[in-house]
């Protein structure tokens, strides 16, 4: 599995990193026997996470990375237009089965709490284009979603809380700091909480 992640790698020095963590992560799912990981019908492999949420303490928070480009709609998306507000950072991609399960539950979460201030931003990588389309008029997803092929935005974030599984959610508060992190699916109850949370303080 690891060799299929490096097969699929660019040739460029962020695309070489990012496909060699991705391959070590890969590795140590596989190691660990259940729950490790899955494939969709076009065998697109991914880490399987516990939904966990990990909060982190105000005093403790680093400044998230940039995070900017084009929407699958086209558009140009850049973090920095969301200076001030709680902003949700949703790792995915259309051949994710776990991805599929809270799609809903994010567009709910997203949609109770945009009066508070609270914004969502979807980063789909190694996936097709026009899947990741059909993914998002099937859900009804409103808020925008950056087309990131070869995960260069996944890959800003090492060191600090990495999305080290597909799905992966990260939530920056109002500071433009890495409140919270969600690897693997999450529930409109968990996500719900940990937004609010970091929308109120």
């Amino acid at each position: 599995m690891a060799r299929w992640w490096l097969g699929r790698c660019g040739r460029t020095s962020l695309a070489v990193l990012l496909c060699a963590a991705l391959a070590l992560l890969t590795a140590c799912s596989a190691s660990e026997g259940a729950g490790g990981g899955g494939a969709d019908s076009d065998n697109q492999r991914y880490i399987s996470g516990s939904g966990e949420v990990q909060v982190v303490p105000v005093a403790d928070r680093e400044p998230a990375p940039r995070v900017r480009g084009t929407s699958l709609t086209g558009e140009r998306v850049d973090s920095k237009t969301y200076d001030g507000k709680v902003l949700v950072l949703n790792f995915w991609a259309s051949w994710c089965a776990p991805c599929r399960s809270e799609a809903e539950p994010l567009q709910a979460v997203y949609d109770e709490t945009k009066p508070q201030g609270v914004r969502f931003v979807g980063i789909n990588f190694k996936d097709n284009k026009t899947n990741a389309g059909v993914f998002v008029d099937e859900f009804g997803l409103t808020y925008p979603s950056i087309y990131d092929q070869p995960g260069e935005t996944a890959l800003a974030f090492r060191g600090q809380l990495p999305p080290a599984a597909v799905p992966s959610t990260i939530v920056i508060d109002r500071e433009g700091r890495i409140a919270a992190r969600v690897i693997g699916e999450t529930t409109y109850t968990k996500l719900f909480k940990v937004v609010r949370q970091v929308a109120d303080e």
